[in-house]
C-alpha cells in the first residue's frame, strides 16, 4: 500500500460548496449511516476513515451512544478540527493524523462499524482490495463497512463519468466560478480511481464479506452509499424498513 492519501482539493471551499449543496449525497448518506447505527442496539465502536473534521458524524455518535469512536485523516487541519469537534463527547475518541493503513493493524472484531466517506475512489484496484481484506478482519462477526464514494454506471469508463459529471456541474452549479469547476474537475481526474459497484461487489466478495449492496445512489447516478457486510443479516432488513434507501437505478 502507499502512504498516506494526500488528496484534498486544491482549495476546500470548492469541496465546501459542494457538500454544503448537498451534490456528493451527504445528507443522505449521514441520515442512512444515523438508521444504521439506531439498529445495532449496542454502544458501537466505529473507524471513520477520511474523518475530516467529523461535524458530520458528530450528531450520530452523540445520538445514538458510540462506544468509541476512531478517526483518521491525512490532513493535520482536519484532525485539530476534528478534536475540537468532538470534545466532551461521552464515547472514548481517538484521533489519528497520518496514513489511514495505522487503523487497519489491530487485533481482529475491534470495530463494529468502519465508515469510508468519499475515501475509497483515493485506491488503487489492488489497494481497495488489501484495504477490504484488512477491513473484514477488524470487523465484528456482524460488522459492516459502508462506503459513500463516486460510482460509475455499469459500462462507463472513468473519463466518460467525468465528462458527465462536468458538464452536469456547468449546467447546474452556479454557485462555482469557472475557475473552481476546473479545480473540481483536476482533482476528479488527479484523484478518481472511481469503480463500478459490480467491481466493489467482486472485491468486497473477495475479501469475505458475505453481502455487498448499493443502499443509495443520486438520482444523477454520480455517488453512491455501497455495504460490505460481514454477516447476511443486516441489510434486508434496511431496505424493508427504511424505502428511502433503495437504490435509485
Amino acid at each position: 500500500m502507499t502512504s498516506a492519501v494526500q488528496a484534498g482539493f486544491e482549495n476546500r471551499c470548492v469541496f465546501n460548496a459542494l457538500k454544503n449543496h448537498d451534490v456528493m449525497g451527504h445528507g443522505q448518506v449521514y441520515a442512512a449511516l444515523g438508521k444504521i447505527l439506531g439498529r445495532l442496539q449496542r454502544p458501537v465502536r466505529l473507524l471513520d476513515v477520511g474523518c475530516g473534521d467529523a461535524s458530520d458524524i458528530k450528531p450520530l455518535l452523540a445520538t445514538h451512544g458510540a462506544g468509541a469512536y476512531v478517526g483518521v485523516d491525512s490532513s493535520n487541519e482536519a484532525v485539530f478540527q476534528a478534536a475540537k469537534t468532538l470534545a466532551g463527547l461521552s464515547a472514548s475518541v481517538r484521533l489519528i493524523h497520518g496514513d489511514y493503513q495505522e487503523t487497519l493493524t489491530g487485533p481482529p472484531a475491534s470495530f463494529d462499524v468502519i465508515w469510508v466517506g468519499l475515501f475509497l475512489h483515493h485506491l488503487g484496484r489492488i489497494q481497495k482490495k488489501e484495504f477490504l481484506a484488512r477491513a473484514f478482519d477488524l470487523l465484528s462477526m456482524d460488522g459492516l463497512v459502508l462506503a459513500h464514494d463516486p460510482l460509475l454506471a455499469e459500462h462507463e469508463s472513468r473519463e466518460a463519468y467525468i465528462a458527465r459529471l462536468e458538464e452536469h456541474g456547468r449546467k447546474h452549479w452556479a454557485f462555482l466560478n469557472p475557475e473552481q469547476l476546473a479545480m473540481a474537475s483536476r482533482h476528479w481526474t488527479k484523484h478518481g480511481r472511481q469503480e463500478r459497484f459490480s467491481t466493489l461487489q467482486e472485491l468486497g466478495r473477495a475479501a469475505g464479506f458475505k453481502t455487498v449492496s448499493l443502499l443509495w445512489s443520486d438520482p444523477n447516478r454520480f455517488y453512491g452509499l455501497v455495504c460490505f457486510e460481514r454477516a447476511q443479516a443486516f441489510t434486508p432488513t434496511l431496505d424493508t424498513q427504511c424505502p428511502e434507501l433503495a437504490v435509485q437505478l
